[in-house]
Formats: C-alpha cells, sequence, structure tokens
C-alpha cells in the first residue's frame, strides 16, 4: 500500500456530512480521511498524526479508537462501513487494517443489517 499523505481532507472539500462518495474513493482517500477522523479521535492536528503514519508506516490503536474513527467516516459517507463481526481486536489493529476492512466494504456494497425472522 502507498503510504503517502495527501494532506487533511478537511481542508480541501466544500461537502457536508454524508455527502464523501466513498465508493469513488482511492485508498490513498480513504487513508487521509480515515487519519483526520483518528486525529479528531485522538485530539491532534492532523499533521502531526500524518507526519507518524508517514514516518513509521502504520499506526497502531486500539478497538475503542478504531470504532470511534470508523463512526466519524460513516457519518462523513452516510452509510456503514463495518459489521459487527469486523470488529474484532486484531482486525482493528492499524490504520492499515482498517483501510482494508474498508475497501472491502466498500468493493461488497452496503452493509445491510438483517434480522433472522423479520
Amino acid at each position: 500500500m502507498d503510504q503517502s499523505v495527501s494532506g487533511n481532507p478537511a481542508e480541501n472539500e466544500s461537502e457536508g456530512p454524508g455527502r464523501w462518495r466513498i465508493q469513488e474513493a482511492t485508498t490513498e482517500d480513504m487513508q487521509a480521511r480515515l487519519l483526520n477522523a483518528l486525529a479528531r479521535v485522538r485530539a491532534l492536528p492532523y499533521d502531526e498524526l500524518a507526519a507518524e503514519f508517514r514516518d513509521r508506516g502504520d499506526i497502531e490503536l486500539d478497538s475503542k479508537e478504531a470504532e470511534a474513527a470508523i463512526s466519524k467516516l460513516e457519518l462523513d459517507c452516510g452509510r456503514d462501513l463495518a459489521k459487527v463481526e469486523d470488529l474484532r481486536p486484531e482486525q482493528l489493529a492499524t490504520v492499515g487494517s482498517l483501510i482494508e476492512l474498508i475497501g472491502r466494504r466498500v468493493r461488497i456494497g452496503p452493509v445491510e443489517i438483517k434480522e433472522a425472522g423479520r
């Protein structure tokens, strides 16, 4: 995966919540948006987190940070990006693993919640 960071996506757009078209996003765009969401969760400047990602090649995070970052991305694009079974600690260990998870969900299509017997 390309580890370049393309700048803070929040500064590069004029769209509101639910308007980001994730199905058209590149891996680099998803990466930048996820880093932006994680920066908000950690209350850090985006540039600081992006530099850490660039220098280390990836960033580890705990499951609560991952869930919060995914929630922020879901609000940005207006759709669910993960199912409960996706949210196991080993699957949420790094920014890279989250990007892969989100990429799989985007290729599969919208996450549907179905209840048995209804």
